[in-house]
């Protein structure tokens, strides 16, 4: 079985993985509930409760629908940090979004995701990120990586993850 066949582009090179201060974290993915956002911006409400986002900028990269444009307003009542919502990107444009900035950090909170995209282009583009680990995503990450970048996906668990990210 061949898995998601991912088309060959001159423009993609592998980021550098040395550790860096994160200061942005990017919701990567369609804003919708099965793709985490409730978790996300739910995690996000935890953090900020305990002073962890103070100069993290939050990102919505991924195509809007109504329920997303809700949650995201209700987000911006609840936490202390500057929002930015980028719904017109196409995924070319989008990885580079994420690759442009060494300070940010791809979050991919799936609740139900087989073998997804998001994970398998910031994989081949060195993107660093945090996945759930649902469906086949763990499949996806090396071993050795797996623990370090997938958490169960809900929101003390991702608040967790953040929380280590951000004071690393």
């Amino acid at each position: 079985v061949q898995q998601n066949i991912m088309p060959v582009d001159d423009g993609w090179g592998l980021a550098s993985t040395a550790n860096r201060p994160v200061r942005e974290l990017v919701f990567f993915g369609r804003l919708e509930k099965r793709k985490g956002l409730d978790v996300f911006n739910k995690a996000l409400e935890r953090l900020s409760e305990r002073g962890g986002l103070k100069g993290v900028t939050i990102t919505f990269l991924g195509k809007k629908i109504a329920v997303g444009n809700t949650e995201i307003a209700s987000l911006r009542k609840n936490i202390d940090s500057r929002i930015n919502v980028i719904s017109d990107m196409d995924a070319k444009q989008a990885l580079n979004y994420l690759s442009s900035q060494s300070d940010r950090l791809a979050i991919i909170p799936s609740l139900i995701d087989n073998s997804p995209y998001t994970v398998l282009e910031c994989l081949i583009q060195g993107i660093p990120f945090l996945a759930s680990d649902v469906g086949g995503i763990p499949e996806l990450i090396h071993s050795d990586d797996c623990e370090a970048v997938t958490f169960r996906p809900y929101p003390k668990f991702l608040c967790e993850k953040l929380k280590e990210v951000l004071e690393q």
